[in-house]
């Protein structure tokens, strides 16, 4: 059986779903083929389900400093069936809810795995159902990376979708990868209780964010016992006799052993291209990522992709916009991609939003900089929350002081990081900045506080 359509979306993540969306729009006969849940892993076991375990961390960190405010709390515990009830019922509500929008927008969903007939076909296994379109979109999303370490695939080792589901909190636990999905399970992990140790090959953490959050991470962290193992080289994992699991590693020199419950392998996410016939169309792949341009166009005519498969940068809200270039570029248009101003949200103890620039890729692109840091401390704002050990990065160019990154550490940096790519995305200069009145008080006054360092017209430092 074969059905016709303007357009072919293979993947119902955010990308997928956000394309179908706006080809039905733009008035598109529109097909999405999803073989499991729409929604993808951002909605299933990636942004939501994890943010919802986050806020439920928030909320026992702040009743423990709650006698700072007054308040006082006779003791508290975690009830991680309630947690993990909540976090199914909110994946839920919002699964139903993208469901609606694709049924609303005349979308007609297709279940199963698609993969490649020739350019212009879609066959979905097991089904004898053939898609032809005249333009394709692969929005097929990513996957948990495994790292080649000896005994990585034995009992009581869990990726990030199997730490979401977790029926009993591990008294001790490591975690492989110093990155943002790593930092952000060791964060919500110590927070309910758990030991956790972070095991990281690099010699920092979240080592594509800028070095001051880096460390500024690293120092928060181990203040609130987690224990950071950096440049570390894991030769093994094994079993103990009493049913603990135990990781061999090497920091410089020295041999370590660490005894632990459960290892978390947090190590990153690879494009998920298998099995979709992309070599018999002619579409290109780098290390499994799909090779595309700024119009989001392949190799190949006629097919385009969006979202983690691109392998570009792995996140929901980038998706979303490659997503929308690529159906509209698809469909007549002739939009390209921006990179420039991808606001990265870091959700830890402190928060970290980052946009722009850092000051090393800056200097390392031969810019004249100014560069400021603005304390939290001077932040009225921030010592009412009774959460200051964080500041507001500002690195500018000299020339016309236009802002090349902002890089925030802090109560709400995910919420402040949205102003910081408006600037960014405008172009938006120091003087700009430091003449847009904030309301007082407010932790997001820092923000113009950090661009009047920057012009020597400092107020509150």
């Amino acid at each position: 059986m074969q059905k016709d359509f303007d357009l072919a979306i293979i993947g119902g993540g955010p990308a997928g779903y956000a394309a179908a969306i706006r080809g039905t729009q733009l008035g598109a006969k529109v097909c999405l083929i999803e073989e499991k849940k729409v929604g993808g892993s951002c909605l299933n076991s990636g942004c939501i389900p994890t943010k919802t375990l986050y806020k439920s961390a928030q909320m026992i960190r702040e009743m423990e400093k709650a006698d700072l405010f007054g308040i006082e709390v006779d003791g508290c515990r975690v009830n991680l069936k309630k947690v993990i009830e909540r976090k199914d019922q909110i994946v839920r509500e919002l699964t139903d809810g993208v469901g609606g929008l694709l049924k609303r927008g005349n979308v007609e969903q297709v279940w199963g795995r698609a993969e490649f007939a020739d350019s212009r076909t879609l066959a979905v296994e097991g089904s004898g159902l053939r898609i032809k379109a005249g333009r394709i979109i692969i929005a097929t999303g990513s996957k948990n990376f495994l790292p080649p370490i000896p005994g990585i695939d034995g009992a009581n080792i869990i990726d990030s979708s199997a730490a979401l589901s977790l029926t009993q909190l591990p008294a001790r636990i490591a975690v492989i990868g110093g990155g943002v999905i790593g930092c952000e399970f060791a964060s919500i992990f110590r927070a309910f209780g758990s030991e956790v140790t972070v095991i990281e090959m690099l010699p920092r953490l979240i080592a594509n964010s800028d070095a001051d959050c880096g460390r500024a991470l690293e120092k928060n962290m181990t203040l609130q016992g987690i224990e950071v193992c950096l440049d570390a080289d894991i030769e093994n994992i094994s079993d103990l006799p009493d049913g603990k699991k135990e990781i061999v590693y090497k920091s410089g020199s020295d041999s370590r052993k660490l005894a632990i419950d459960k290892v978390l392998l947090a190590a990153g996410r690879v494009p998920d291209t298998i099995n979709l016939g992309l070599d018999a169309v002619g579409v290109k792949t780098n290390n499994g990522s799909i090779m595309v341009d700024e119009y989001m166009r392949t190799s190949a005519e006629g097919i385009y992709a969006a979202g983690d498969v691109t392998g570009r940068e792995l996140f929901a809200h980038v998706a979303y916009e490659e997503a929308a270039v690529a159906v509209e570029n698809a469909l007549g248009s002739s939009r390209t991609m921006n990179y420039l101003s991808v606001p990265k949200s870091i959700f830890t103890f402190p928060e970290i939003g980052s946009v722009g620039l850092s000051e090393q890729e800056a200097r390392e692109r031969g810019y004249e900089l100014v560069v400021a840091k603005f304390p939290l401390r001077g932040s009225g704002k921030a010592i009412i929350l009774g959460d200051y050990d964080g500041f507001v990065k500002i690195v500018a160019a000299v020339r016309f002081n236009r802002i090349l990154g902002i890089h925030i550490v802090g109560p709400q940096a995910s919420e402040l990081v949205g102003e910081a790519a408006l600037a960014i995305s405008l172009e938006a200069t120091l003087d700009d900045l430091a003449a847009t009145i904030h309301a007082h008080p407010s932790v997001a006054e820092s923000l113009k506080e950090a661009a009047m360092m920057a012009l020597n017209r400092s107020l509150h430092v």
